[in-house]
């Protein structure tokens, strides 16, 4: 079975884009205290283009991916 995300636990939170460049769909979020998590734009489950703006107000849920903590089901608050 292939894939990027080992899923242990499907953990909601939320966290502030850090950055996010929309050539090549992959940015940052930012959790408060926490260390910050990758995201990808199949990652994001709103209506529209999948896009995300540095500033923007996400919940999703945290998985640890093969190189760290990702970010999955992003949704814009």
């Amino acid at each position: 079975m292939g894939g990027t995300f080992v899923q242990k636990a499907a953990v909601m939170t939320e966290g502030t884009v850090k950055s996010f460049d929309d050539a090549v769909g992959k940015g940052v979020i930012a959790r408060d205290g926490s260390r910050d998590v990758y995201v990808n734009r199949a990652a994001i489950k709103h209506e529209g283009a999948r896009t995300l703006a540095a500033g923007d107000r996400v919940r999703f849920q945290l998985v640890e991916g093969l190189n760290g903590p990702c970010a999955a089901a992003v949704h814009r608050l």
